[in-house]
């Protein structure tokens, strides 16, 4: 094998590797927002605001104005008391502009029946 391309298929094991070692978090809220738009972390502020659910941490990642946190720490009683007023919000924050892609995980029983 020439070494260019045993570097090269090293490299992409590492990739897969990595890969799937990295799960999908159990509870999350992704804000993706435009240029010149408010940030997601103050989209995200104003989201959470009054629910009980911080807002002041980092995301675990960060793509120009797709911002994206893991909950997975909220224990499902307290994310069942506020997914509603979490969704309603979200949907706000794209009605209005102030995102142009939300997404949550894992969603209000409310929320998946209005969508079948």
């Amino acid at each position: 094998m020439y070494p260019l391309k045993k570097l090269i298929s090293e490299g992409n094991a590492q990739i897969v590797a990595k890969t799937e070692e990295t799960k999908e978090p159990e509870k999350f809220i992704l804000i993706d927002c435009e240029p010149l738009a408010p940030r997601p972390n103050l989209v995200l502020n104003k989201v959470l605001n009054g629910t009980g659910i911080t807002s002041e941490k980092e995301p675990i990642f960060k793509i120009f104005g797709a911002w994206k946190w893991d909950y997975s720490e909220v224990n499902d009683e307290t994310w069942d008391k506020v997914i509603e007023t979490i969704e309603e919000r979200l949907d706000l924050a794209y009605e209005n502009g102030w995102a142009g892609r939300v997404s949550w995980m894992p969603t209000s029983r409310k929320y998946r029946q209005s969508i079948k």
